[in-house]
């Protein structure tokens, strides 16, 4: 959409699957890791900007390649079934289960709710509450609101904008001098270039890979080849 020259929101949730994020002040999980995502158009001088994100401290499936890896997850980011804070991603691997925590406490809770209520009732598909059964199928429902920034201001102030604007934060001196400041989008522009030729995988998160693929009737040396 970006690309197209649209400016977009999107609200997802995902009904069918265990509940994952527990609310402010819970204990338990009651709904799952609820993504937000905003882009604005770019221009040359400037790539679109583009907010892709989980509401929890941390998204799932970060939690599972520490745990593949046997490494604990940041501070704040998980709670074991008695609601106590754990760094142990193991948690959310075993009976009984804890959960995952919202970023930002109250503030990355209020947009999980909205999340859960317009990308699960908006969209016309359910939300997490208990009345609608699990049925073992994972469906994410999202909401989108897409619109042309053209009609509301001329390209060429919104592309001047942006691009002053940008430059502007990332101006900012560094806290550390091996991390300059990004802007949404530039860690996965980064990443794309960085594995273009490879994506690092864990040896459990392998393992895992090519157990499923057996299940399935693909022998593990076709998955090798396919990984050489």
């Amino acid at each position: 959409m970006a690309n197209a020259g649209l400016a977009s929101l999107h609200f997802v949730n995902v009904v069918g699957h265990q509940a994952l994020v527990a609310p402010y002040r819970g204990t338990d999980a009651r709904y799952s890791t609820n993504p937000i995502c905003l882009s604005l158009p770019g221009s040359e001088a400037q790539p679109p900007i583009l907010l892709d994100m989980a509401t929890s401290r941390i998204a799932h499936g970060k939690a599972r390649v520490a745990h593949n890896k046997g490494e604990q997850t940041p501070e704040g980011s998980l709670i074991d079934h008695r609601g106590r804070k754990t760094r142990d991603p193991g948690v959310l691997f075993k009976q009984p289960v804890g959960a995952l925590t919202s970023f930002g406490d109250h503030k990355g809770y209020g947009l999980a709710v909205f999340c859960e209520l317009l990308g699960g009732m908006m969209s016309g598909g359910r939300t997490a509450q208990p009345q609608h059964e699990v049925e073992g199928t994972i469906c994410n429902n999202m909401f989108m609101i897409v619109f042309d920034p053209e009609r509301l201001i001329a390209k060429s102030a919104m592309e001047h904008e942006l691009a002053a604007l940008v430059a502007h934060v990332k101006a900012s001196p560094a806290a550390d001098e091996n991390e300059p400041v990004l802007v949404p989008g530039d860690p996965e522009r980064a990443m794309r270039i960085e594995r273009a030729e490879a994506i690092p995988v864990d040896a459990e998160s392998w393992r895992q890979i090519v157990a499923a693929g057996e299940r399935l009737g693909v022998p593990a040396g076709r998955l090798e080849a396919i990984a050489a």
